[in-house]
């Protein structure tokens, strides 16, 4: 993303965040979610704020809901979130996140499309 000074913004300010997201068509605004969500998860592995983690599920699921069923993106934003939920379950134990991670990255796999390459094994 060129400008970091925006996304820096957005990722320490949850109110700029919504006003510079909110007039973005809903796929632009996915990505760009997804983005911040993803960047919100980086720092938490950094400094373990919780409420830096606590901010990257709620931007995942923001990025999950505004993402059509039909689209590629939907199993990346999908396995961002359950990763998340994975990290906060092993910060606090909740086994409704453990269970909440499980679901979403059930889904992750089965949104992912069928041609989609397996990076293991080579394209």
């Amino acid at each position: 993303m060129e400008n970091h000074w925006l996304l820096d913004a957005c990722v320490q300010d949850e109110e700029f965040l919504a006003h510079v997201s909110s007039p973005l068509a809903d796929a632009t605004r996915a990505e760009f979610l997804g983005v911040v969500a993803f960047e919100l998860q980086s720092r938490f592995e950094r400094t373990g704020l919780m409420d830096d983690l606590n901010r990257a599920i709620t931007t995942n699921e923001q990025a999950v809901v505004l993402t059509p069923e039909d689209t590629p993106n939907l199993a990346m934003y999908l396995n961002n979130l359950g990763n998340a939920l994975i990290s906060r379950f092993e910060r606090t134990g909740s086994m409704d996140d453990l269970n909440r991670a499980i679901s979403t990255n059930e889904q992750a796999v089965a949104s992912t499309p069928e041609d989609t390459p397996d990076p293991h094994h080579g394209a």
